[in-house]
């Protein structure tokens, strides 16, 4: 572990943002995050497309990005947390990647799959 954190940039936060679960429609979507908020007794927030269980969990309407979904984490800089992991040999899909107004990149999806899960980086607000 020290090994690893004597690489990591200074400044740099990167921390799980949410878990996304991949459904087959918006009905499973549904109700899976109602079963899901029941669970961890919290609330669903619908989105364009997906449900959220509060801020957890995210209930994609149809089979998205990785074989079984994706884990969003969030950075204080998405160029920054990218320059250290192409140091690990981790490449963004940059197909992918959203910019605010002022050219600072905000979202980007990472090329590979872990286990079955795509990651994307995602600006702290």
């Amino acid at each position: 572990m020290d090994e690893i954190m004597d690489t990591y940039p200074e400044g740099l936060v990167i921390r799980l943002a949410h878990v996304g679960i991949n459904t087959g429609s918006a009905a499973e979507s549904r109700a899976t995050a109602e079963k899901m908020a029941r669970m961890f007794c919290t609330y669903v927030r619908s989105g364009n497309n997906s449900n959220f269980v509060s801020d957890m969990f995210e209930i994609v309407r149809f089979i998205g990005r990785g074989t079984h979904g994706h884990i969003g984490m969030e950075t204080n800089s998405v160029s920054l947390a990218l320059d250290y992991l192409r140091t690990l040999g981790i490449e963004a899909d940059m197909s992918t990647a959203k910019y605010k107004e002022d050219g600072t990149l905000r979202h980007v999806y990472l090329k590979d799959e872990i286990q079955g899960f795509a990651f994307h980086l995602n600006l702290m607000n």
